[in-house]
């Protein structure tokens, strides 16, 4: 198949978007368990759609010859080199998951996939376009003790769903799915960017955001009476200038317990405090 370029806000993919990318000399998908799901594409200076190629489009491509529909990826990095093309890298969708923030999630009992994805899903900040799902009937006790992006909670960090309870997740266009088993292990990697050279332009959007999810976590009390306390806002603090240019929102975890251990304030700090961190931060 023919990758296609779509523009930044896309979510139906219907018909040829911007374009067929048929001029394009290199595109190779790689997918790992649990691990990496990406896009290289090279593509000419001269081609037609060059300079419809930009940060935050999107390009929607087979990633191998056994699925059943194209996937779109997200255009998040930009390099131009000497010899007239530029190298594109570009993330599946379901990398906007390290926007999504989830609040903590306090469980002591020993539930059910199902269950603990039913939780994490009531303590999600904004909105989410995702539909996730498992086909795994085990039971374990899952929490979440301090705010954390949705993508780490479903398998990027110790104590995740994936870690929690196994399997593989499966991402297609928005729906993500932890099941119990799911392809094999070919033991192959292929890496973006290894061995080039002559780069004379870069351009990338990985790093920004549009706002950030400040909390506060610390121990209240001494000795048998103390407890863990985590203090987090109840919605992101944003930039609304770069909230309203970037095609959908960009909220980071921004742990700001640090900023309290310095002698401004010695108790738990409120609410209005943590946000206030946040906006410092922001500014």
């Amino acid at each position: 198949m023919i990758p296609i370029l779509f523009p930044p806000g896309e979510k139906l993919y219907q018909n040829n978007g911007l374009g067929r990318l048929s001029e394009a000399t290199h595109c190779i998908c790689t997918q790992e368990r649990n691990g990496i799901y990406e896009l290289a594409l090279t593509y000419p200076v001269a081609g037609e759609h060059f300079e419809d190629i930009l940060l935050g489009g999107q390009i929607l491509a087979r990633q191998d010859d056994k699925a059943m529909r194209s996937q779109p990826f997200d255009i998040v990095n930009i390099r131009k080199t000497l010899d007239a093309t530029i190298e594109i890298l570009a993330q599946h969708i379901s990398y906007r998951m390290n926007f999504i923030p989830v609040k903590p999630v306090a469980n002591t009992s020993y539930i059910t996939a199902g269950a603990a994805i039913a939780a994490v899903k009531n303590q999600i900040v904004g909105s989410n376009p995702f539909q996730i799902s498992t086909d795994i009937a085990a039971k374990a006790i899952f929490h979440l003790d301090e705010p954390a992006s949705l993508r780490s909670v479903l398998g990027g960090m110790e104590g995740s769903l994936l870690d929690m309870y196994g399997g593989t997740w499966e991402y297609d266009w928005f729906d993500a799915k932890l099941l119990g088993q799911r392809g094999e292990d070919t033991r192959l990697k292929i890496r973006y960017g290894k061995d080039l050279t002559g780069m004379n332009y870069e351009s990338s959007n990985e790093g920004i955001f549009t706002g950030v999810l400040p909390y506060w976590r610390g121990t209240v009390g001494e000795g048998d009476t103390s407890q863990d306390v985590v203090v987090v806002a109840d919605s992101p603090v944003t930039v609304p200038a770069l909230a309203n240019a970037m095609p959908y929102a960009r909220n980071i975890v921004l742990d700001v317990t640090s900023d309290f251990q310095q002698g401004e304030f010695t108790d738990q700090p409120t609410q209005a405090q943590v946000i206030a961190k946040g906006k410092k931060y922001l500014d």
